[in-house]
C-alpha cells in the first residue's frame, strides 16, 4: 500500500483548520435552511476534511496533502482513540457524497444534504472534543 502523502505542521494550526470547519458548518446549517441542498452537502464535505485536518494536525503534527481524500482515513487511523473506526463512518459518508455534491451533474437531495450536515456536525463535535476546543 502507497505512503499517505503528508505535509508536516506546526501543532497550534490544529485552529486553523478548527476555524475553517467551524465557518463550513455555520453556513451549511444556513444553506440547508434556505434550500441550498447542494451548496449544504459541499460545506458538510469541507466541515469534515477541515476537521479532519485539524485532528491530524493536533494530533500527529501533519495533514493529508494527497489527491485522495479517502487517504485521509488512513492518516487517522493512526490517532489513538478507541472509537476511531465509529467515528470515521462520519467522515466516509460525507467522502462517498462529494462527487455527486461538487462533480456530478446530479443534484443533492434534502435527505441527502440533511444526511451530510448531520454527519458533519457529529464528526465536528467529536473532532472539537478530541483536540480540546
Amino acid at each position: 500500500m502507497a505512503e499517505v502523502k503528508t505535509q508536516r505542521l506546526r501543532k497550534e494550526l490544529h485552529l486553523n483548520f478548527l476555524k475553517k470547519a467551524g465557518e463550513c458548518a455555520a453556513l451549511m446549517r444556513v444553506a440547508l435552511e434556505q434550500g441550498g441542498y447542494n451548496a449544504a452537502a459541499i460545506l458538510a464535505v469541507h466541515c469534515g476534511i477541515s476537521a479532519a485536518d485539524a485532528l491530524t494536525v493536533f494530533s500527529l503534527g501533519v495533514r493529508h496533502a494527497g489527491t485522495n481524500h479517502a487517504d485521509v482515513q488512513r492518516l487517522l487511523m493512526q490517532v489513538a482513540d478507541p472509537l476511531m473506526g465509529q467515528k470515521l463512518r462520519h467522515l466516509a459518508m460525507l467522502l462517498g457524497i462529494k462527487g455527486v455534491a461538487e462533480y456530478e451533474e446530479r443534484l443533492i437531495t434534502e435527505t441527502n444534504a440533511r444526511d451530510a450536515v448531520t454527519h458533519a456536525e457529529r464528526f465536528l463535535s467529536w473532532v472539537q472534543g478530541k483536540v480540546g476546543a
